[in-house]
């Protein structure tokens, strides 16, 4: 009865795929798609940031991304170093060869004293906890 929309609700290549990734400020990330011969890099809705044209990058001369931005030909993976708050955003990967399509890629950036350090410091602090009680409690029996 309606076959647009049974063809939009199909699985198909033109659906971007998303991913999220964070990391912490001053650290790095790796983007989880790679790129190993023909692609690209860019800000969702904006510049391109990166191309890979068989097998070896071009990566723009963007004064935001200089010296931070890299490309790995061996894994194909890109990686943004030195990372800052404001490189939080959506970026997408362009991959026209193996895992094609367009990944969408969403990057948070949290601040070195952020709620993720205090609850990943929460957390590793719980579970030591809970090992010693477990030790503890095998030495009794």
């Amino acid at each position: 009865m309606f076959p647009l929309l049974e063809f939009c609700s199909s699985e198909n290549h033109f659906t971007p795929k998303e991913k999220e990734v964070s990391g912490l400020q001053g650290g790095y990330i790796m983007f989880p798609v790679p790129v190993s011969q023909y692609g690209n890099m860019r800000i969702e809705g904006g510049e391109t940031l990166a191309t890979v044209f068989g097998g070896r990058v071009r990566i723009e001369k963007k004064p935001r991304f200089k010296s931070r931005l890299r490309w790995d030909s061996q894994t194909g993976h890109f990686s943004l170093h030195n990372l800052t708050i404001a490189d939080s955003g959506s970026y997408v990967i362009e991959n026209t060869e193996g895992l094609r399509g367009n990944y969408n890629v969403k990057l948070t950036v949290y601040g070195k004293c952020s709620f993720l350090n205090y609850a990943h410091s929460c957390t590793y602090i719980l579970s030591n906890i809970y090992a010693s009680t477990q030790i503890k409690s095998s030495h009794i029996r």
